[in-house]
């Protein structure tokens, strides 16, 4: 297997740019390949040029909210697994996670975020 057959690419979408660059950053150190994107265009134009191993999504974003994003990569690739994360909003962040829970996502995952937890979540994901 060469090293790009090896790469794990993950795409991570949220419109909160500094927890971007901050989940990147996390995954950047375990050797994975990022993608970012800070709306679901952006996430979906990606989508379509990349073979992604994993999609890290927030799931309340102004435009197009996360919840879609799920449903239009479940449609996509039903393989793809999804860590959906929340901070709240209107309601709390746990409500929509349900939300994306049952719609698609394969874990959830509430704000704010921790380093070690993502990394063993992201790491037992990809094991499935």
């Amino acid at each position: 297997m060469t090293d790009t057959e090896s790469e794990v690419k993950i795409l991570i979408i949220d419109d909160d740019v500094f927890q971007l660059e901050w989940i990147s950053d996390v995954l950047s150190d375990q050797n994975f390949v990022i993608f970012t994107a800070d709306n679901v265009k952006t996430a979906e134009d990606i989508c379509n040029k990349e073979k992604l191993n994993m999609v890290i999504t927030d799931v309340i974003m102004p435009d197009k909210d996360g919840i879609e994003m799920i449903m239009w990569l479940k449609e996509k690739d039903q393989t793809i697994p999804i860590l959906a994360i929340s901070g709240g909003g209107k309601i709390d962040g746990a409500s929509y996670l349900q939300s994306a829970k049952l719609l698609g996502a394969d874990a959830i995952m509430i704000k704010p975020l921790v380093a070690d937890k993502i990394v063993s979540t992201v790491l037992e994901m990809l094991k499935q």
